[in-house]
């Protein structure tokens, strides 16, 4: 069975992979790893590790997912929605840049 490395600056994975080699692979924190875990946007995991098929499967499924309208709709619609909340609140009274200064 190939050896598995990975090192501060060097990943090399020619075997299945457990779940925190996965996650260090793919730079995921543990809360990430299960908040996408309960979405269903894991991999498939088989007695506590991750075949590289299902780590390319799960590849192309995350990419065709981030191309994909309704993605760019909400990337969109989330952008709309922090220039609008900062327009408002560059017009309060309360903004920092609205305040006069002491002194």
């Amino acid at each position: 069975m190939p050896t598995v490395k990975i090192g501060p600056n060097q990943i090399v994975v020619d075997c299945d992979m457990t779940v925190a080699q996965w996650r260090q692979k793919r730079n995921f924190s543990r809360w990430e790893f299960y908040k996408l875990k309960k979405q269903g946007r894991v991999p498939e995991i088989v007695n506590g590790r991750i075949t590289q098929k299902a780590d390319a499967e799960w590849h192309r499924r995350e990419r065709r997912l981030a191309k994909s309208g309704a993605a760019r709709l909400a990337d969109q619609r989330k952008s709309e929605m922090a220039r609008m909340a900062g327009r408002k609140a560059a017009k309060s009274p309360l903004h920092y840049s609205n305040r006069k200064k002491r002194g």
